[in-house]
């Protein structure tokens, strides 16, 4: 049986190698919201963070993120069954008090695997594309005599 975390881990990766693989380009903005939603936990609780990373959902970026962090912390359907597809919704949070509080700790500890994961792909993007210039420096480089 998997823990949490490895749970967690196992759904942050998917998610960011999907992205970095379809288009790199958005990795970056990707990243970004990776790397603020905890913040906004912290700052702001798990509601308000929801409502404003729904808010901004005509984004790709906070639109994945909040289908991506659904399918980590298994949000049910409003009917109650689980579907892996379910986005996290302000909807679908929990009412009572000390669900929602396990349910804040769990989106931090998701988060951060989200984060993780997403930086080492953003380094490793970074890193090839320096390593092509070079490559491409050298190539263009007039020879000495």
């Amino acid at each position: 049986m998997k823990s949490r975390e490895h749970h967690y881990s196992e759904v942050a990766y998917r998610a960011v190698a999907k992205i970095a693989s379809k288009d790199p380009g958005k990795l970056e903005e990707y990243k970004r919201v990776c790397h603020s939603f905890p913040a906004y936990i912290q700052t702001n609780g798990l509601r308000l963070a929801v409502a404003y990373f729904e808010k901004k959902s005509s984004e790709c970026a906070y639109k994945c993120y909040l289908n991506d962090m659904g399918e980590a912390l298994r949000v049910k359907a409003q009917d109650g069954t689980s579907h892996p597809c379910q986005p996290l919704s302000t909807n679908r949070l929990p009412s009572n008090f000390t669900a929602y509080r396990r349910m804040t700790m769990e989106a931090l500890k998701a988060a951060t695997w989200f984060k993780r994961y997403a930086e080492a792909y953003h380094m490793r993007a970074q890193s090839s594309s320096v390593v092509g210039k070079e490559e491409n420096a050298d190539e263009s480089a007039p020879l000495a005599d």
